[in-house]
Protein backbone atom coordinates (compact mmCIF):
# COMPACT_ATOMS: atom_id res chain seq x y z
CA UNK A 1 0.00 0.00 0.00
CA UNK A 2 2.48 2.96 1.54
CA UNK A 3 6.20 1.98 1.08
CA UNK A 4 6.93 5.41 1.75
CA UNK A 5 5.20 5.10 5.38
CA UNK A 6 8.87 5.39 7.87
CA UNK A 7 9.43 2.09 10.03
CA UNK A 8 6.52 0.51 7.02
CA UNK A 9 6.78 -2.48 9.00
CA UNK A 10 5.02 -1.51 12.06
CA UNK A 11 1.83 0.41 10.03
CA UNK A 12 -1.46 -1.53 9.50
CA UNK A 13 -3.90 -0.86 6.86
CA UNK A 14 -7.07 0.01 8.41
CA UNK A 15 -9.16 1.95 6.07
CA UNK A 16 -9.43 3.86 2.42
CA UNK A 17 -11.56 6.56 1.59
CA UNK A 18 -11.86 9.76 -1.16
CA UNK A 19 -8.27 8.31 -2.36
CA UNK A 20 -6.54 8.23 1.30
CA UNK A 21 -5.61 4.98 2.84
CA UNK A 22 -5.62 4.95 6.97
CA UNK A 23 -2.90 3.06 8.83
CA UNK A 24 -2.58 1.98 12.54
CA UNK A 25 0.90 2.05 14.37
CA UNK A 26 1.86 -1.70 15.37
CA UNK A 27 3.49 -0.79 18.95
CA UNK A 28 7.45 -0.21 19.10
CA UNK A 29 8.48 -3.47 20.30
CA UNK A 30 5.74 -5.26 20.14
CA UNK A 31 5.37 -8.85 19.14
CA UNK A 32 2.56 -8.42 16.73
CA UNK A 33 3.39 -8.49 13.07
CA UNK A 34 1.37 -5.76 11.34
CA UNK A 35 -0.35 -8.88 9.54
CA UNK A 36 -1.60 -10.30 12.88
CA UNK A 37 -5.43 -8.63 13.96
CA UNK A 38 -6.96 -8.58 16.83
CA UNK A 39 -10.06 -6.35 16.79
CA UNK A 40 -9.84 -5.87 20.30
CA UNK A 41 -6.80 -3.78 20.08
CA UNK A 42 -6.89 -0.54 20.83
CA UNK A 43 -4.45 1.87 18.51
CA UNK A 44 -3.72 4.95 19.35
CA UNK A 45 -1.19 6.28 16.66
CA UNK A 46 -2.46 6.50 12.91
CA UNK A 47 -0.99 7.71 9.65
CA UNK A 48 -2.83 8.83 6.92
CA UNK A 49 -1.68 8.75 3.07
CA UNK A 50 -2.02 9.42 -0.14
CA UNK A 51 -0.66 6.15 -2.24
CA UNK A 52 -0.86 8.19 -5.93
CA UNK A 53 1.18 11.34 -4.78
CA UNK A 54 3.09 9.09 -1.93
CA UNK A 55 2.42 11.54 0.60
CA UNK A 56 1.74 10.63 4.31
CA UNK A 57 0.72 12.49 7.90
CA UNK A 58 1.25 11.35 10.79
CA UNK A 59 -1.14 12.07 13.17
CA UNK A 60 -0.97 13.10 16.98
CA UNK A 61 -1.66 10.17 19.06
CA UNK A 62 -4.39 9.54 21.18
CA UNK A 63 -3.94 11.53 24.63
CA UNK A 64 -4.07 9.58 28.23
CA UNK A 65 -6.83 11.23 29.13
CA UNK A 66 -8.62 10.13 26.31
CA UNK A 67 -7.79 6.93 25.86
CA UNK A 68 -8.54 6.34 29.88
CA UNK A 69 -12.30 6.19 28.68
CA UNK A 70 -12.04 2.83 27.92
CA UNK A 71 -10.10 -0.16 29.47
CA UNK A 72 -7.96 -2.28 27.37
CA UNK A 73 -9.88 -5.81 28.59
CA UNK A 74 -13.64 -4.56 27.83
CA UNK A 75 -13.19 -3.76 24.48
CA UNK A 76 -14.78 -5.59 22.08
CA UNK A 77 -13.96 -4.62 18.88
CA UNK A 78 -11.60 -1.54 17.64
CA UNK A 79 -12.58 0.15 14.56
CA UNK A 80 -10.62 3.18 13.40
CA UNK A 81 -11.90 4.65 9.87
CA UNK A 82 -11.75 7.91 7.66
CA UNK A 83 -14.64 10.14 7.59
CA UNK A 84 -15.23 13.47 5.64
CA UNK A 85 -14.80 16.60 7.01
CA UNK A 86 -17.29 18.55 8.44
CA UNK A 87 -19.76 20.83 7.57
CA UNK A 88 -17.70 23.63 8.60
CA UNK A 89 -14.68 22.42 7.46
CA UNK A 90 -12.32 22.41 4.16
CA UNK A 91 -13.74 20.69 1.88
CA UNK A 92 -9.79 19.61 1.33
CA UNK A 93 -9.90 17.82 5.16
CA UNK A 94 -10.67 14.36 7.04
CA UNK A 95 -11.09 13.02 9.78
CA UNK A 96 -10.09 9.72 11.27
CA UNK A 97 -12.61 8.00 13.85
CA UNK A 98 -12.30 5.17 16.21
CA UNK A 99 -15.49 3.45 17.62
CA UNK A 100 -14.28 1.23 20.67
CA UNK A 101 -17.16 -1.14 21.40
CA UNK A 102 -16.91 -2.13 24.93
CA UNK A 103 -19.19 -4.53 26.79
CA UNK A 104 -20.45 -1.72 28.93
CA UNK A 105 -20.19 1.89 26.99
CA UNK A 106 -19.13 2.93 23.27
CA UNK A 107 -16.80 5.60 23.12
CA UNK A 108 -15.71 7.48 19.52
CA UNK A 109 -12.74 8.98 19.01
CA UNK A 110 -12.01 11.87 16.16
CA UNK A 111 -9.75 13.39 14.84
CA UNK A 112 -9.67 16.47 12.38
CA UNK A 113 -7.13 17.38 10.22
CA UNK A 114 -8.19 20.91 10.49
CA UNK A 115 -8.41 21.38 14.21
CA UNK A 116 -5.18 18.59 14.49
CA UNK A 117 -6.51 16.94 17.43
CA UNK A 118 -8.93 14.42 19.24
CA UNK A 119 -11.96 14.58 21.13
CA UNK A 120 -14.40 11.80 22.33
CA UNK A 121 -17.98 11.44 22.09
CA UNK A 122 -20.24 8.74 23.90
CA UNK A 123 -23.55 7.17 23.91
CA UNK A 124 -25.54 6.73 26.24
CA UNK A 125 -28.03 4.27 25.21
CA UNK A 126 -25.59 1.50 24.85
CA UNK A 127 -26.28 -0.25 27.48
CA UNK A 128 -29.97 -0.65 26.41
CA UNK A 129 -29.08 -1.38 23.03
CA UNK A 130 -26.88 -4.55 23.79
CA UNK A 131 -29.00 -5.38 26.73
CA UNK A 132 -31.57 -8.49 25.88
CA UNK A 133 -35.38 -8.12 26.28
CA UNK A 134 -35.84 -9.30 29.87
CA UNK A 135 -31.98 -9.15 31.11
CA UNK A 136 -30.04 -6.74 32.60
CA UNK A 137 -26.60 -7.92 31.80
CA UNK A 138 -25.37 -7.37 28.80
CA UNK A 139 -25.52 -9.12 25.42
CA UNK A 140 -21.27 -10.44 25.71
CA UNK A 141 -22.18 -11.47 22.42
CA UNK A 142 -23.34 -8.95 20.87
CA UNK A 143 -21.44 -8.06 17.22
CA UNK A 144 -21.72 -5.99 13.57
CA UNK A 145 -24.40 -7.96 11.17
CA UNK A 146 -23.42 -5.76 8.82
CA UNK A 147 -19.99 -3.75 7.30
CA UNK A 148 -19.70 -0.08 8.40
CA UNK A 149 -21.74 2.33 5.83
CA UNK A 150 -21.85 6.16 4.98
CA UNK A 151 -25.49 7.22 4.16
CA UNK A 152 -26.62 10.54 3.63
CA UNK A 153 -24.38 11.80 6.12
CA UNK A 154 -24.45 8.73 8.72
CA UNK A 155 -22.28 5.75 9.34
CA UNK A 156 -24.44 2.91 10.57
CA UNK A 157 -24.00 -0.73 11.82
CA UNK A 158 -26.25 -3.26 11.99
CA UNK A 159 -26.62 -4.90 15.40
CA UNK A 160 -27.42 -8.64 16.56
CA UNK A 161 -28.76 -10.29 17.96
CA UNK A 162 -30.71 -7.21 18.34
CA UNK A 163 -31.81 -6.03 15.27
CA UNK A 164 -31.19 -2.76 15.85
CA UNK A 165 -29.52 -0.26 13.45
CA UNK A 166 -26.57 2.23 14.59
CA UNK A 167 -26.14 5.39 13.03
CA UNK A 168 -23.56 8.13 13.67
CA UNK A 169 -25.25 11.64 12.36
CA UNK A 170 -21.24 12.86 11.05
CA UNK A 171 -22.93 16.55 10.86
CA UNK A 172 -24.64 16.56 14.88
CA UNK A 173 -21.98 13.99 15.72
CA UNK A 174 -25.13 11.88 18.04
CA UNK A 175 -25.60 8.15 17.65
CA UNK A 176 -29.08 7.16 17.30
CA UNK A 177 -30.66 3.65 16.85
CA UNK A 178 -33.44 2.61 15.03
CA UNK A 179 -35.55 -0.70 14.65
CA UNK A 180 -34.84 -3.44 11.83
CA UNK A 181 -37.49 -6.32 11.25
CA UNK A 182 -35.97 -9.58 12.61
CA UNK A 183 -34.07 -11.08 9.42
CA UNK A 184 -32.15 -13.87 11.59
CA UNK A 185 -33.77 -16.94 12.64
CA UNK A 186 -31.66 -18.67 15.62
CA UNK A 187 -30.01 -21.76 14.49
CA UNK A 188 -29.33 -19.80 10.90
CA UNK A 189 -26.38 -17.93 9.90
CA UNK A 190 -27.13 -13.52 10.01
CA UNK A 191 -28.17 -12.77 6.61
CA UNK A 192 -25.72 -10.31 5.04
CA UNK A 193 -27.20 -6.76 4.87
CA UNK A 194 -26.12 -3.58 2.99
CA UNK A 195 -27.03 -0.37 3.69
CA UNK A 196 -27.91 2.72 1.14
CA UNK A 197 -29.23 5.52 -0.22
CA UNK A 198 -32.42 6.13 -1.58
CA UNK A 199 -34.30 8.94 -2.85
CA UNK A 200 -35.98 11.54 -0.47
CA UNK A 201 -32.62 11.26 1.74
CA UNK A 202 -34.08 8.13 2.84
CA UNK A 203 -32.16 5.00 3.72
CA UNK A 204 -32.31 1.72 1.91
CA UNK A 205 -31.63 -1.65 3.33
CA UNK A 206 -30.81 -4.98 0.98
CA UNK A 207 -30.74 -7.93 2.42
CA UNK A 208 -29.01 -10.72 0.75
CA UNK A 209 -30.97 -14.53 1.77
CA UNK A 210 -28.92 -16.20 -0.66
CA UNK A 211 -31.81 -17.35 -2.45
CA UNK A 212 -33.27 -16.44 -5.66
CA UNK A 213 -35.38 -13.63 -4.62
CA UNK A 214 -33.77 -10.89 -1.82
CA UNK A 215 -35.11 -8.35 -0.25
CA UNK A 216 -34.68 -4.21 -1.06
CA UNK A 217 -36.88 -2.08 1.82
CA UNK A 218 -36.87 1.62 2.91
CA UNK A 219 -37.11 2.92 6.39
CA UNK A 220 -39.32 5.45 6.83
CA UNK A 221 -41.65 6.31 9.55
CA UNK A 222 -44.91 5.78 10.20
CA UNK A 223 -47.97 7.13 11.52
CA UNK A 224 -46.41 6.73 15.48
CA UNK A 225 -43.09 7.81 14.46
CA UNK A 226 -41.05 5.12 14.44
CA UNK A 227 -38.80 3.79 11.87
CA UNK A 228 -40.12 1.00 10.27
CA UNK A 229 -38.54 -0.93 7.18
CA UNK A 230 -41.20 -1.02 4.08
CA UNK A 231 -40.51 -3.61 1.43
CA UNK A 232 -40.05 -1.77 -1.87
CA UNK A 233 -38.83 -4.95 -4.36
CA UNK A 234 -37.61 -8.34 -4.48
CA UNK A 235 -34.20 -8.27 -6.48
CA UNK A 236 -34.06 -12.21 -8.28
CA UNK A 237 -30.25 -12.95 -8.55
CA UNK A 238 -28.78 -15.91 -11.22
CA UNK A 239 -29.20 -19.35 -9.82
CA UNK A 240 -25.87 -21.19 -9.82
CA UNK A 241 -24.09 -18.97 -7.29
CA UNK A 242 -23.35 -18.08 -3.36
CA UNK A 243 -23.48 -14.31 -3.06
CA UNK A 244 -21.31 -12.04 -1.05
CA UNK A 245 -21.53 -8.46 -0.65
CA UNK A 246 -18.55 -6.63 -1.37
CA UNK A 247 -19.33 -2.50 -1.23
CA UNK A 248 -21.54 0.24 -2.58
CA UNK A 249 -20.41 2.76 -4.25
CA UNK A 250 -21.28 5.37 -7.27
CA UNK A 251 -24.72 4.35 -6.94
CA UNK A 252 -24.47 0.89 -7.51
CA UNK A 253 -23.74 -2.17 -4.71
CA UNK A 254 -21.84 -4.56 -5.89
CA UNK A 255 -22.05 -8.76 -5.32
CA UNK A 256 -19.57 -11.58 -5.96
CA UNK A 257 -21.00 -14.76 -6.96
CA UNK A 258 -19.51 -17.81 -5.97
CA UNK A 259 -19.84 -20.62 -7.88
CA UNK A 260 -21.86 -23.55 -6.61
CA UNK A 261 -19.69 -26.67 -8.53
CA UNK A 262 -16.35 -24.42 -7.86
CA UNK A 263 -14.94 -27.24 -5.59
CA UNK A 264 -16.64 -29.92 -8.01
CA UNK A 265 -14.46 -28.90 -10.50
CA UNK A 266 -10.54 -29.94 -11.51
CA UNK A 267 -8.11 -26.95 -10.44
CA UNK A 268 -7.47 -25.90 -14.19
CA UNK A 269 -11.36 -26.08 -14.76
CA UNK A 270 -12.91 -24.17 -11.99
CA UNK A 271 -15.30 -21.26 -13.40
CA UNK A 272 -14.72 -17.53 -12.66
CA UNK A 273 -15.97 -15.96 -9.59
CA UNK A 274 -18.46 -13.02 -11.52
CA UNK A 275 -19.34 -10.02 -10.18
CA UNK A 276 -22.72 -8.13 -10.18
CA UNK A 277 -23.64 -4.91 -9.87
CA UNK A 278 -26.83 -3.50 -8.90
CA UNK A 279 -28.22 -0.24 -9.66
CA UNK A 280 -29.64 1.02 -6.73
CA UNK A 281 -31.87 3.35 -8.77
CA UNK A 282 -33.13 1.49 -10.88
CA UNK A 283 -32.65 -1.61 -9.27
CA UNK A 284 -31.69 -3.27 -12.42
CA UNK A 285 -28.70 -6.11 -12.08
CA UNK A 286 -25.90 -6.47 -14.57
CA UNK A 287 -22.75 -8.58 -15.20
CA UNK A 288 -20.08 -6.46 -14.16
CA UNK A 289 -16.64 -8.71 -14.63
CA UNK A 290 -15.36 -12.08 -14.02
CA UNK A 291 -12.59 -13.28 -11.85
CA UNK A 292 -9.70 -16.31 -11.71
CA UNK A 293 -9.97 -15.41 -7.77
CA UNK A 294 -12.11 -14.33 -5.31
CA UNK A 295 -11.98 -10.88 -3.92
CA UNK A 296 -12.29 -10.36 0.07
CA UNK A 297 -11.57 -6.98 1.72
CA UNK A 298 -10.50 -4.88 -1.33
CA UNK A 299 -11.95 -1.05 -1.11
CA UNK A 300 -14.41 -0.23 -4.24
CA UNK A 301 -13.64 3.35 -5.58
CA UNK A 302 -16.02 5.20 -7.78
CA UNK A 303 -15.39 8.51 -9.38
CA UNK A 304 -12.46 10.45 -11.24
CA UNK A 305 -9.52 8.56 -12.57
CA UNK A 306 -6.67 8.83 -10.36
CA UNK A 307 -4.69 10.81 -12.74
CA UNK A 308 -6.88 13.22 -12.40
CA UNK A 309 -7.23 13.56 -8.90
CA UNK A 310 -5.52 15.96 -6.78
CA UNK A 311 -3.12 15.11 -4.01
CA UNK A 312 -5.45 14.05 -0.66
CA UNK A 313 -2.71 14.78 1.82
Amino acid sequence: WCSFLPSVDRWRHRDFRDGRALFSGVPEGSSYAPDDYDPRDFAGEFAVCDPLYRRYRLLPPISDELAVLVHQPDIVNFEPFLAPPGDDEDPTSFRVMCLAQCTTKLVLFVFSSGAGEWHAVTFDGWIALVTSPGNQVPDAHLTWASERYYVHKCFCWAVSPSNKLLMLDTHTMEFSAVDLPRQHVPGQMIPMMAFVEAGEGRLAMFTLMNRIDNDYSKLQKDGDGANKCHPVATISLPLGYRYTIMDVAGGYLLLQGIPENLHSAPLPERPDFDCFSLNLQTLQLEWFCANKYMIGGAPLYAGFPPSLTPPTV
